[in-house]
């Protein structure tokens, strides 16, 4: 009679660890499926949660199509240095902005000189060939060079609004020294004081303030805060400042 109630003892703690082994291995992959979801939904709240909509693939499908017509026509090494400097006086720092504006200077001239065949077979269709092909270069070179007067149009209204907003500035950053902060210090406050008032100024403080932070020697990035944004005063505030 023991040995039986032994053996009925044995089955007993047997089948309550089989079902607590059980429990325990169903908890276990709950739980694991629970932190499974956590960090599926963390990664679905950092990522887009929309895909590209079509107008901005129509987007990028023009900006590849303006890069191939730019490397058709593109400039030698000097020039694609002048004109990265143009480009930061005006405040486009993309990579690919060189290629999109040679791009924009091909597709122009095409626009123009089918503008004028256009009007020519429509309306002028009695102008001598030798006027023809003088009118055809000529609308072809004013689409050619009309991203260049966009540019320098961009580049006299930013330097316009830094030269405006530089006075309020400087009384900032004598305020800010005075209070007791350091230059770099004083620079960034001053950059994002003037933030809502004048975007232009302020991320060029902005960027001097990540040349510093990177380990840029502050004669340096001054400079090159000079370089970038091409006005007189700055270039003498820097000069003072060194």
């Amino acid at each position: 009679m023991s040995y039986e109630i032994l053996i009925f003892l044995l089955i007993f703690v047997v089948l309550m660890m089989f079902f607590l082994g059980v429990y325990y291995y169903i908890d276990y992959r709950r739980g694991k499926k629970e932190v499974i979801q956590r960090i599926k939904k963390i990664g679905e709240e950092t990522s887009p949660k929309e895909r590209p909509s079509f107008l901005n693939n129509i987007k990028i499908q023009w900006t590849k199509r303006l890069e191939s017509l730019g490397n058709l026509i593109r400039p030698k090494e000097g020039e694609i240095s002048y004109l990265k400097k143009r480009f930061l006086t005006a405040g486009y720092r993309g990579e690919n902005v060189i290629l999109l504006f040679f791009g924009f200077k091909v597709l122009f001239s095409l626009i123009f000189l089918a503008g004028f065949f256009f009007v020519k077979f429509t309306t002028f269709k009695l102008i001598p060939p030798v006027q023809t092909l003088f009118l055809a270069i000529l609308f072809s070179l004013i689409g050619f060079y009309l991203p260049h007067l966009w540019l320098r149009i961009k580049i006299e209204d930013r330097k316009e609004k830094i030269q405006l907003a530089l006075p309020n500035a400087l009384d900032l950053l004598v305020v800010c020294v005075e209070a007791g902060m350091g230059l770099d210090a004083a620079l960034n406050r001053v950059g994002e004081e003037i933030k809502l008032t004048n975007k232009e100024l302020s991320e060029e403080l902005k960027i001097l303030n990540l040349e510093l932070r990177a380990g840029k020697q502050r004669r340096d990035a001054l400079k090159n805060l000079a370089n970038r944004t091409d006005l007189d005063d700055i270039k003498s505030l820097v000069t003072m400042l060194i």
